[in-house]
Parts: structure tokens; C-alpha cells; sequence
């Protein structure tokens, strides 16, 4: 996210310095993850790449980027839903609105820079508690901010860590995030093909989804994604390894374990000098529940409650 430039120099032998940044254009986060471990260069068109792709997706409505993103560094938020996907993956269409999570600590501070500093109108995002409305869990409030093209929800998490009020979120296509000096997906063999498992507890009877949430699942089927909640049709073989799959309704997940990809792309030199993230200590563990695949996948189970913790991260393996 911070100000990059590509170098002028490439890590590919033979191959122009200008031509490498196309190439780098090709390329997935768990594609960063890897490469960053080449050579300082390589790791460099990393953070480039990351920046190129977070100024297109801001496009022209910040009146200064690097106060912007200096503000989120400082308030330890990072970019989420589909601006987290269009960061981490290649895409076509870039996504006019988007999340960020922020700690219930740093969340005025980053509301005032929205407003104040760059410019956006800010709008608190109320529900009716009357007739049983509430934010998803781990959402304390929900502020929408709007410039231009571009619409931003700032999503204040309960828990210190900003990852917490992802895993609420309406389905997997939202389990990803990037930091001003990490990134991380949860799902990536869906997301790459543009799937999304939904998640039970946003749903009625943990099946149906609720007329609500139809415009946001309308959204993202527009722009190419297929959207269900049956994961068994998904897995490997069409057969669901229970616990130990990636997506069934009893498999324990969390930011940080072996189903996902994650990478810091901080240059060494820099990655000194910048204060240490919350979410280099805290994680997310959830599991989505809902209905099993079948009684072989927790213990002859039909239904299981879902659910989620903040943790430390030094104990996911």
C-alpha cells in the first residue's frame, strides 16, 4: 500500500525492466508469498505491485494517498471484501465499493481523517433493534463513506483485532484482507474461481438466504461469482474430509492455518522501522456451521451452532 515505485532494474533474467510489471499483473498473492522469497528485488515489485493495484482501487478520491494510507498503518485497519480481492488477485473489474476493519480504538481517528483530510462523506449505518435487527457479530458499528465512484464501509470490530468482524461476514468471498504491510486469503482455491461458500449464520435455517441480503448476493453474482452454501459439491472428489477440509460446516479455520495463503511484502528495510501490527499477534478462529454435510462430518451431527474467537496468532499451526 505505502508508495512503492517498480525498480528499474528486473529480478527475471533477459527480460525489459518495463515488461516486468506486466507480468506482475498475472499474479495472485499466493504467487507474492512465494516470489517475495527470491531476492530484496523481487520482493520490491511485490510491495510495488500491491501499491499499483491499492491506488486503482481508490482511484482519484483520496485528496493526498499517502496521508491515507499512513492513517490506516497508524490505526492498524486493513482493506477488505472485494477490495481485498482485487488487491490479491488479478481481475478485470475493480470494485467501486469495498470494507475496511479497523480496532475500536483507532476507529474515530480513521473517521476523521475520511472526513476531515481526504474528503468523504460519512454516514452512520443504523439497524432496527425493534423488529430483531443487529450487526453481524463482531461488528460494533458500521460507517459508510462516499466520494466520487467510490463507496467505503468502515466496519469498527468489538475485539482488539481488526480480522475479527470478517468472519461474520456474508460468505467466503469476504475472508480475505491487506494490511499496509500483509495480506492474507482464506479461501483461495474458491476464490480464484470466483466461488463463495455462504455463511450459515447470515442465513434462515442456516440455508435460505434472507431478502436483506439479496441485492449484496445479486452484486457479486454479477460480476461473475457463483454463491451457495453446500460445500460437498465443492470439495475435492465431490467427497467432504469433515474437520479436516477447507470448507465444511464442522472444519475449524482460521487466518493463519494451512488452507490459506499469507505474506508480509514490507521491504526488510522498512518493515524495522513501522510499528508492529495488531494482526501480526491476533488472529481469527471460525468455524461456519450450519447443516453437515453428513453424519460422518462431526460426531453423527446434522446441525452445528457457528461460531468464532479472536486468538493469538502463535498458536495456529
Amino acid at each position: 500500500m505505502f508508495t512503492v515505485p517498480y525498480p528499474g532494474t528486473s529480478f527475471l533474467p533477459d527480460f525489459l525492466p518495463e515488461l516486468t510489471p506486466s507480468i506482475m499483473e498475472f499474479l495472485d498473492g499466493e504467487d507474492f508469498s512465494r516470489l517475495r522469497q527470491v531476492s530484496r528485488l523481487a520482493e520490491t515489485y511485490v510491495a510495488a505491485t500491491i501499491h499499483t493495484r491499492t491506488r486503482t482501487l481508490f482511484a482519484d478520491t483520496p485528496r493526498n494517498y499517502d496521508a491515507l494510507i499512513d492513517t490506516l498503518h497508524t490505526a492498524r485497519a486493513v482493506v477488505g471484501a472485494a477490495g481485498a480481492v482485487y488487491i490479491l488477485f488479478p481481475m478485470d473489474i475493480v470494485p467501486r465499493y469495498f470494507h475496511i476493519y479497523v480496532p475500536p480504538n483507532s476507529w474515530s481517528e480513521l473517521v476523521r481523517h475520511l472526513e476531515r483530510r481526504q474528503g468523504f462523506t460519512g454516514k452512520a449505518i443504523t439497524v432496527n433493534a425493534a423488529i430483531g435487527e443487529s450487526f453481524p457479530e463482531g461488528v460494533q458499528s458500521v460507517t459508510r463513506f462516499n466520494k466520487g465512484s467510490v463507496a467505503i464501509d468502515v466496519l469498527e470490530s468489538t475485539k482488539r483485532s481488526p480480522l475479527y468482524p470478517i468472519a461474520s461476514q456474508l460468505h467466503t468471498g469476504y475472508f480475505n484482507y491487506v494490511s499496509t504491510q500483509s495480506f492474507e486469503c482464506a479461501y483461495p482455491s474458491l476464490t480464484r474461481q470466483y466461488r463463495a461458500l455462504l455463511n450459515p449464520q447470515r442465513l434462515v435455517r442456516y440455508l435460505d438466504i434472507p431478502q436483506r441480503y439479496a441485492d449484496e448476493c445479486q452484486s457479486w453474482r454479477q460480476d461473475g461469482w457463483t454463491i451457495q452454501v453446500e460445500w460437498e459439491v465443492w470439495a475435492p472428489g465431490g467427497q467432504c474430509a469433515g474437520t479436516r477440509s477447507l470448507g465444511c460446516a464442522s472444519a475449524t479455520r482460521a487466518f493463519g492455518d494451512r488452507w490459506g495463503f499469507s505474506g508480509n511484502y514490507a521491504a526488510i528495510a522498512d518493515r524495522t522501522q513501522r510499528l508492529r501490527s495488531v494482526v501480526d499477534e491476533l488472529t481469527v478462529v471460525w468455524w461456519r456451521g450450519g447443516r453437515t454435510c453428513g453424519p460422518a462430518c462431526h460426531s453423527g451431527q446434522i446441525e452445528i451452532s457457528p461460531g468464532s474467537r479472536q486468538c493469538l496468532r502463535r498458536i495456529i499451526r
